[in-house]
């Protein structure tokens, strides 16, 4: 890694950046990579000018946040069948069409293309995990000498398997003038890899604050996410499915993702004797409130980075129950700020979900503390303060 170094750190409204990205919202309310369009808004309302290169979608991608110039490139032909990015992921589209593999060359020729063109025009680039954004970046960054900063996001570091992908990985990010891991977990990570302490930072996205609060629904259990098989939305079926002997509740489901209708064949499969609704993909202006009316948020994940979900869930006071894994275990201070099961765990999970639906005062207490906590540590004026300072130590203008 080489660290550019400048005297002069110039003043937010000097400072263009080129933002890199696999994900990004396709629409008002669209969820994924909606975290970086929120940073991206906040990093305008300083004065910066921000420019987002992300994929474009095969059906609908024309959204344009307020202040932000986006651009979406397409990578095939005809159009319809682009199917590498979105719906899934990356990672899972690949594994599961062959079509999406073979669209790999072109989208990183066009991701690229897009990309130097955009960044002879800004004084710094921000890519979006290792792969392809971290790749794409690199490239850019080698031939128009313009600063790289690379976030680490989890999914790009957690599901790196075998020795020849860990190398490549690490040779990304070891070109980049900065990383960004948005949990402690992935720093650790990276400094096995052998990456210098000095140029990985931690901390998350952060989160908005609620402005008004709701009454809570009776027994109202809610998981918002991805349906992917790493959240494990199974597991928290068939924990509802346990917990319906002795006790009635809602659960909703509000998410879109390639398992969703193998989880709808589940719910159905267990005779409705849990009143289930599936709530599809959610505006993330929404969140906020179905998560502040909710009884319990829970997150059975097996692997995670920082998820966006918990901090809005503590923000609003929503009692926790999540896995004892990295991502959730460095905000979720057991029996602190939430509750923790260990993964896969469907039956210990009922068993806790009962504990806080039969002890309505201490989950009370736990959401209470949750919230504070996200005010004290999370809120995005105060990380987005960091980013800054991490844009003007790497800039030369």
């Amino acid at each position: 890694m080489e660290s550019l170094e400048s005297s002069d750190l110039p003043p937010s409204n000097e400072l263009s950046i080129l933002v890199l990205t696999s994900s990004f919202p396709r629409s008002d309310g669209d969820y994924p990579g909606s975290f970086i369009q929120k940073s991206s808004e906040a990093l305008t309302s300083r004065g910066m000018r921000v420019h987002v290169l992300c994929p474009a979608d095969n059906v609908f991608s024309d959204y344009t946040p307020p202040g932000v110039s986006v651009t979406r490139f397409n990578y095939f032909f005809p159009k319809k069948y682009q199917m590498l990015a979105y719906r899934g992921g990356m990672t899972f589209n690949i594994n599961n069409s062959k079509l999406a593999f073979l669209q790999l060359p072109f989208f990183l020729l066009s991701f690229l293309f897009q990309a130097l063109g955009l960044s002879l025009h800004v004084n710094l680039l921000h890519a979006n995990w290792l792969f392809p954004a971290g790749l794409v970046g690199v490239v850019c960054r080698i031939l128009t000498r313009k600063p790289l900063i690379i976030t680490i996001r989890g999914s790009d570091v957690n599901l790196a398997e075998g020795t020849m992908k860990k190398y490549f990985l690490r040779s990304i990010a070891y070109k980049a003038d900065a990383i960004i891991c948005v949990s402690k977990e992935l720093k650790h990570k990276l400094l096995l890899w052998g990456l210098p302490p000095d140029f990985i930072r931690s901390f998350p996205d952060g989160v908005d604050l609620p402005n008004e609060s709701f009454s809570r629904d009776h027994n109202s259990i809610i998981f918002i996410g991805r349906l992917a098989p790493e959240k494990r939305v199974e597991d928290l079926i068939e924990a509802t499915e346990i917990l319906s002997k002795n006790h009635i509740f809602h659960l909703k489901i509000a998410g879109d993702g390639p398992l969703k209708e193998k989880l709808f064949e589940q719910v159905t499969r267990i005779d409705g004797c849990v009143d289930t609704d599936f709530l599809g993909r959610i505006p993330r202006k929404e969140v906020p409130n179905l998560l502040s009316r909710s009884t319990i948020f829970v997150l059975p994940s097996t692997s995670e980075g920082l998820p966006d979900t918990l901090l809005i869930a503590m923000a609003c006071g929503t009692p926790i129950l999540g896995t004892r894994i990295p991502g959730i275990q460095q905000v979720i201070e057991e029996e602190s700020t939430g509750l923790l099961v260990n993964p896969r765990s469907p039956r210990e999970l009922a068993r806790i979900l009962e504990y806080m639906i039969e002890k309505p005062c201490l989950s009370k207490r736990l959401g209470l503390r949750a919230q504070r906590v996200a005010k004290h540590k999370y809120s995005r004026p105060k990380l987005n303060e960091k980013l800054i300072s991490i844009y003007r130590q790497n800039i030369c203008i």
